[in-house]
Formats: C-alpha cells, structure tokens, sequence
C-alpha cells in the first residue's frame, strides 16, 4: 500500500509563494488552465489572468509565428508564455525574467533551464494572486496557493462544461495539467522529505519498527522523459522490517504518513502541526491543512480535472 502524498504537499504551498524548482511548472500549469478559458469562453466568462494582454513589441521577431499559431488554435491575442508569467509574478520576484519566445505551447524543459538561468537559488519566487484571479471576490494580495489552486481547477472544470475532449487544444492542455500537477506534488514532497523522514523516523521510535525504508521514483516531463526523481516514504518496505509489529502499529505508521504536516480538528487555527517523539518534538513548520483542502486533495487525485 502507498499513502497518498497529495495531501502532503498541499500542506507545502499554503503561501503565495513558489518552491524556486516547482515554480515553472506552478506557472505551466496556470497557463494550460489560462488557454483552456481562452478557447473554451469568451472574455465576459474568463476568470484567469484577464488583463494580461500581449504585445507585438515584446517579441518583434517572433511575432508573425505567434500570430500564425495563435490564430490556428483558436486564440488569436492570447499572452505568450512568457507574457503571462511576467503578468502574474509579483515584480519584485520576476523583475529578471525576460521575454525570449513568442510561444504558447511552452515546452517544460526549456522553461525548466530558463528558469534555473535566471534565478538560481533565489528566495521564493511570488505570484500575484489579484492579478491571476481578478474576478475572483475572495482573492487577496496574501492569498495562499492552495485555495488558489482549486479556484483554478474550478475554473477548467467551468470551461471544459462548454466544449469537448474533441477539442484539440483543451484534450493537449487537461494532460499537460494532470502532469504539471504531479510534477508540482513530487518536487515539493522532495524538497521537505529530510524533514519529513526525520519525523517519521522520530514517531518509529515509540513502536517495534527499527527502520525507515524509502523508494525512489522518477520525475518524468508531459513526454515521458525523465528529469529528476525523489524518495519517497516506503510503508510497506517499513512494515516488512518488523513482521512481529502489532496491527495497530501498521495503522498508526501509516496514519503518521499520511497525516505529516497537517493540523487536528481540534486546533483549525493552528499554524504549526508539531510531531511528538520520544524526548521532544519535530516542528513541522506548515500551515494547517483545512477540511475544504482535504476534499480538493481528494478531487484532485482521484479525477485531477
């Protein structure tokens, strides 16, 4: 059995704020949900970034190919890629990015080295929530991502109601979306993983299991091909170390997992969730995660749009 990490790394971007390695594709991901509105609404019925508007300026070279695209998919005026992350990033975190291609069909691993050339290792990058989501009345300049998020997938969902799979463009985008979403759920879960492990480690030590097992997976772009990959919390691997571990040990570890870095019913306004061990704590340092988040987490991996 494998616990389910998407309510793990939900609990990872309650702020506004991007993990620097899933930020390109946090923001791939606005863009695919963006072009689904573009071609599936008109402009009295979109939601996403609404005021981005393009420029023949910003890219002089490339212009006539964008027209040409544009047009051939049905949304002649849409924003670059690059329009729209210049639009929806907060300037002072994207005060360094440029404008280099005249396209609306990103290619992610091209955006992952642009990325990477442009910031480095830089403090977290922010999103513009007022300006990703204008319409949006519960939008607020510290809105935190994952609400956000949701409000987004709503937005697909409303969109997809008006067109079919049949359309090209919106079948490319939802499987582009299903993966920039696992990409984003992977690399954060990698990111916290020594703290999480740490944890976990810490709660083994009040039962009979001795060893925390882990297994790696890849991290593959939309095409397959991999890019990176991440350790994972292995339960059946840990509780196949200790065959005398009671039934209730089994379901307490698994538990554990799967409840990391959230906060209990009885404390909502927590802001940390701290895991007891024996001789003190391991502060979690996330936000609580809310029942409304556990139902999206739910929604998004078992239908993901």
């Amino acid at each position: 059995m494998r616990p389910s990490h998407l309510l793990i790394w939900l609990t990872l971007c309650l702020e506004t704020f991007a993990l620097n390695a899933a930020a390109p594709f946090e923001l791939l991901y606005f863009y695919s949900a963006y072009k689904i509105e573009w071609t599936s609404l008109d402009s009295s019925g979109r939601t996403i970034a609404t005021g981005c508007r393009h420029s023949p300026n910003n890219f002089p070279a490339g212009e006539s190919a964008y027209a040409a695209a544009a047009t051939a998919a049905g949304v002649k005026g849409i924003c670059t890629f690059d329009e729209f992350v210049k639009y929806v990033g907060r300037t002072q975190s994207f005060i360094r990015y440029r404008y280099t291609a005249a396209t609306i069909t990103p290619d992610p691993a091209t955006i992952k080295v642009k990325f990477q050339q442009t910031f480095g290792v830089y403090p977290a990058l922010a999103y513009d929530p007022a300006k990703l989501l204008p319409t949006w009345a519960s939008v607020r300049a510290n809105t935190p991502l994952t609400p956000i998020i949701k409000q987004i997938t709503n937005a697909v969902q409303t969109a997809r109601e008006v067109v079919t799979d049949a359309n090209a463009l919106v079948a490319t985008e939802v499987a582009n979306s299903k993966s920039y979403l696992q990409i984003i759920q992977q690399l954060r879960l990698k990111d916290q993983m020594k703290f999480m492990g740490q944890a976990i480690t810490g709660f083994l030590r009040q039962t009979s299991f001795t060893t925390l097992k882990y297994a790696t997976d890849d991290i593959n772009y939309p095409n397959g091909n991999k890019f990176d990959q991440y350790q994972r919390i292995d339960y059946d691997g840990t509780i196949a170390t200790e065959p005398g571990a009671t039934q209730n040990e089994k379901v307490a570890l698994r538990t554990a997992i799967e409840t990391y870095g959230t906060s209990t019913p009885q404390a909502p306004s927590e802001l940390a969730q701290r895991v007891q061990v024996r001789g003190g704590y391991y502060r979690t340092s996330y936000l609580r995660l809310l029942d409304e988040e556990k139902k999206l987490a739910f929604r998004m991996r078992n239908e993901i749009i």
